[in-house]
């Protein structure tokens, strides 16, 4: 219905300080050419929900969810990845982003199931709690490139504010490695382990692996399925390590770019996966991680931790 829009409605769409309609880009991330849509205007949001909640219906109401791809948080989200002009209507990021939030207030009510909203990097670096206000907003949040694409510091405020979202709020977090990375067992495992700092069995938050193109095999590794038992609480940073404890198990995970030591509890007996006897302290080369396994009957379950 886009021609429809740009000529019945065009004051949904997104205007510069010239009063014309803004386009995507040249070189952007989205198909150029592509009108965005005002998030903030009331006309819109009634429009949007309508076009799904029409489609839920037709569709028998088989959905309990939807998924906004390319969910930019920002201007400057914009600006970097659309290739766009700054709208008038919205100056600053914060305004742009209050406008996000007052969309998916008013969607949410009229479709009545969450929405998960796959912010960009970007946004969630300028400002790490519009992570935490989306899922709230939304009901549902996807992070696509956690934890590759994060240096240590942007890593420390994103674990800050998943431990804010509420357990009923759908998490989804996609392990996309960057380009040379894909089949790296060391890299999937450290992503997944980066996962376990925040996952637990009463917290709706799910994680998946995406090893480059789809034609490149995808494993299901052994420490998928190991029984960790409960977490003993929310993660601790301890020597610019991320850590936490689980009843059968220590996760360990090293985000910074130098060597860290992990000492933990001398005097306890310590596992691998494999099984066999390990020792601490122990080093973390830079972006790696580890599983310390306390308990060695976990290593033969699959009862798995969600």
């Amino acid at each position: 219905d886009t021609p429809w829009v740009v000529e019945n409605h065009p004051e949904w769409l997104l205007k510069d300080a010239e009063g014309n309609i803004i386009v995507v880009g040249e070189g952007a991330l989205q198909t150029p050419g592509t009108y965005l849509p005002d998030p903030g205007h009331p006309g819109y949001q009634e429009y949007f929900a309508e076009k799904v909640s029409k489609l839920l219906r037709e569709q028998g109401g088989i959905w309990n969810g939807i998924l906004l791809d390319d969910f930019m948080g920002s201007i400057s989200a914009y600006e970097h990845y659309s290739k766009t002009s700054k709208p008038a209507k919205y100056p600053t990021n914060e305004a742009f982003k209050n406008a996000q939030i007052s969309f998916f207030n008013t969607v949410r009510k009229k479709i009545n199931i969450p929405i998960l909203a796959n912010i960009d990097g970007i946004s969630v670096t300028l400002d790490p709690e519009v992570f935490r206000q989306m899922a709230v907003a939304a009901g549902g949040v996807e992070s696509e490139v956690y934890p590759e694409e994060m240096p240590i510091e942007d890593m420390r405020k994103f674990l800050e504010v998943v431990e804010k979202i509420p357990k009923d709020k759908h998490i989804f977090i996609g392990s996309k490695p960057s380009p040379g990375w894909a089949g790296d067992i060391d890299k999937t495992l450290f992503a997944y382990y980066s996962y376990l700092l925040f996952a637990d069995i009463d917290r709706e938050a799910y994680w998946t692996y995406k090893e480059g193109a789809s034609d490149i095999p995808h494993y299901w590794f052994k420490e998928f399925d190991l029984n960790l038992g409960k977490s003993m609480g929310p993660y601790k940073e301890v020597n610019e390590l991320f850590v936490r404890e689980f009843e059968n198990a220590i996760v360990v995970v090293n985000a910074d770019s130098d060597v860290h030591e992990y000492k933990g509890n001398l005097s306890g007996s310590y596992f691998d996966v494999a099984g066999n006897p390990m020792a601490l302290p122990v080093s973390l080369e830079s972006r790696t991680a580890i599983l310390i396994v306390k308990n060695p009957s976990a290593l033969s379950s699959r009862d798995l931790v969600k």
